[in-house]
């Protein structure tokens, strides 16, 4: 599954995972180039996310770059 978000040529996808039974089939991989294709199609000039540490290397393969910022998600309840 993934969340793909547009805001004029800037891309982000978010919440990009594959079921654990089926990784290391290749589904991430197409679905990775899918939503690159449909961005491209859309006219995006940028494809982007936040990616955790442990995927930087898979991003990578595709022609992403790390920016090297960290971040932190904040955790919250609800009430």
């Amino acid at each position: 599954m993934v969340s793909l978000f547009k805001n004029g040529a800037d891309f982000q996808f978010r919440k990009f995972a594959v079921a654990e039974e089926v990784r290391g089939m290749g589904i991430g991989k197409q679905l990775l180039h899918f939503i690159m294709d449909f961005a491209v199609d859309d006219g995006a000039t940028r494809i982007w996310c936040n990616a955790r540490d442990t995927a930087v290397a898979f991003y990578a393969k595709y022609g992403f770059t790390s920016t090297g910022q960290l971040f932190t998600r904040v955790a919250t309840t609800m009430r």
